[in-house]
């Protein structure tokens, strides 16, 4: 899937025929069994680089195979890099990613998309992240589950809503201006009764408060949901290739694990069954030291959902971030949400 022109040998001969590299790929442009041409590239003194690049970027316009580009040397700045992002031509500066996004791609060309289905309204103005309240609302217009909750804006709205719901719950603030809402305090778990539910609500909104320079903001009472495999469902847009879904280890183990897979949006239901079953962690799906076996089909179920999200609204989302999505014997639930909306052109 694919070809690689390295200039290694051949910079010098770049530098004083800027054509060289278009003239390279238009020659395996007229291989149709190719599927995409990645320009491995050095970096050029003066107008060299941005020369090429205009060339290249003009040749690939009219040509029918894309291309991205592999920066050897780690970076391209100036001119060039301003004639690459206007071509929409994607720029790596690492081979693995580089090497990620064209498995993806191959991946997606084998099985071809999942059959179009008619986007979903999305009800949200502005740019940047949305509220986690705004985005479970998004997430959930696609059908991913999220625990039962309710906004309160003082004490005993909150003492009401946690009496709604029934036991345990969690209270979080609800801002977009607060992502990590953890660590800083903004986030209480295991509360049990009227007097906990005040006292929780007063911490919550004193250390928001703090964080926000005084603004008060209102507080979700959630349902506490326990148990299961918390997993991260997610989305990620590059400018060249467009969104991709990423499913992985959530929870703590995101960062520690670094387990994760992932695939240009949408994907079907097959392509996400490949990439759960990708994971380090799978086996820990099907029950582990006398565990229970998880619903697998109701993560495969959210990857395919968000994926759909992705790319029904590629123009309006920056970024979906699902973490945790707890796995449980019975279902998948998105219990925290982050929506960036992109912005406008």
């Amino acid at each position: 899937f694919g070809a690689a022109f390295n200039p290694c040998d051949l910079t010098g001969a770049i530098a004083t025929t800027p054509t060289l590299t278009a003239d390279v790929y238009r020659g395996f442009s007229r291989s149709p069994e190719l599927g995409i041409v990645v320009y491995a590239r050095k970096q050029l003194t003066g107008t060299a680089g941005a020369a090429a690049a205009d060339e290249l970027a003009r040749a690939a316009a009219a040509g029918p195979i894309p291309v991205a580009v592999y920066a050897m040397d780690g970076v391209v700045e100036g001119d060039e890099a301003a004639v690459y992002e206007q071509a929409g031509i994607p720029v790596f500066a690492s081979a693995r990613e580089l090497f990620l996004a064209v498995r993806s791609l191959a991946g997606r060309r084998r099985e071809g998309a999942p059959p179009p289905a008619d986007p979903v309204p999305l009800a949200f103005d502005g740019t940047g992240p949305l509220s986690e309240t705004a985005s479970k609302r998004v997430v959930a217009a696609y059908g991913v589950a999220v625990p039962r909750e309710s906004v309160a804006e003082d004490a005993e709205a909150a003492v009401e809503a946690a009496r709604a719901i029934g036991g345990p719950v969690v209270l979080k603030a609800v801002s977009g201006r607060i992502p990590h809402k953890t660590e800083a305090g903004c986030v209480v778990v295991g509360v049990v009764g009227d007097d906990a539910v005040r006292s929780a609500y007063a911490q919550i909104t004193a250390n928001a408060a703090a964080v926000l320079d005084g603004a008060h903001v209102p507080v979700l009472v959630a349902e506490q949901i326990d148990g299961g495999i918390e997993m991260l469902v997610g989305v990620t847009v590059d400018p060249g290739f467009g969104p991709f879904v990423v499913v992985g280890a959530g929870g703590v183990l995101t960062e520690v694990l670094d387990d994760v897979a992932i695939a240009p949006a949408p994907v079907s239901g097959e392509r996400a069954r490949e990439m759960v079953d990708g994971l380090r962690l799978r086996r820990l799906l099907d029950g582990y030291r006398g565990g229970p076996a998880l619903d697998v089909d109701a993560l495969v179920d959210t990857v395919v959902r968000v994926g759909r999200l992705a790319a029904d609204h590629a123009d309006r989302i920056a970024e979906v971030d699902l973490n945790p999505v707890v796995v449980l014997p019975v279902g998948a639930v998105a219990l925290d949400a982050l929506v960036v909306a992109a912005e406008k052109p």
